[in-house]
């Protein structure tokens, strides 16, 4: 994930992951609707993670 240090993003913790599987699974790619439930994260952090 060095890649994404360099663009300013950081690792996702474990518990944003789960997080963001189960929320993609209920609501398909509406970033903004998930990154809205993680705490300090954008859609396009979620969307390229």
């Amino acid at each position: 994930m060095e890649e994404a240090k360099v663009h300013g993003m950081r690792d996702m913790s474990p518990e944003e992951e789960d997080l963001i599987h189960r929320l993609h699974r209920h609501l398909g790619d509406r970033w903004e609707m998930i990154a809205g439930r993680l705490l300090n994260r954008t859609a396009e952090e979620v969307e390229k993670y």
